[in-house]
């Protein structure tokens, strides 16, 4: 059934639907991201054009160097200038990948066994289907 009431949605706020849709490929932030940043100095600069305030700061990169890996290189110089924790465990997790974290008890061995984790869903399935003949009853 569809909204029956005829509240939410657009119905009440028509001035919120996106007409042109989600956006076009190559526009939406991912995509813009990557290219950006696959880019070599030149590139950019062609990009944004060779008299921008933005093309005179990207001259001071080598020409060849992707933008990527000049942002990781700024990073890491920013890093040893103000020592951050957070940006370097975001540059350890883009190398090395977040850390496993198992749910373990006290001990390192699992909270719940596989076979007890069966015997809980057993009970519960029995428990609804007993609440079932109850409510219908």
């Amino acid at each position: 059934m569809a909204n029956p009431k005829g509240i939410g949605g657009f119905k009440d706020h028509p001035e919120l639907i996106n007409k042109a849709g989600a956006p076009k490929r190559g526009q939406n932030w991912q995509e813009t991201v990557k290219r950006i940043t696959d880019m070599t100095r030149d590139e950019a600069i062609a990009y944004v054009g060779s008299k921008s305030k933005i093309a005179k700061m990207l001259k001071e990169l080598p020409a060849d160097l992707p933008i990527k890996d000049a942002l990781v290189f700024i990073s890491i110089i920013q890093y040893g200038r103000d020592p951050n924790p957070r940006m370097l465990a975001a540059l350890m997790d883009r190398e090395d990948g977040k850390p496993n974290q198992p749910i373990t008890g006290p001990n390192g061995t699992p909270l719940l066994s596989p076979e007890q984790i069966a015997q809980r869903i057993a009970s519960l399935m029995e428990l609804a289907k007993q609440r079932k003949e109850e409510s219908e009853s």
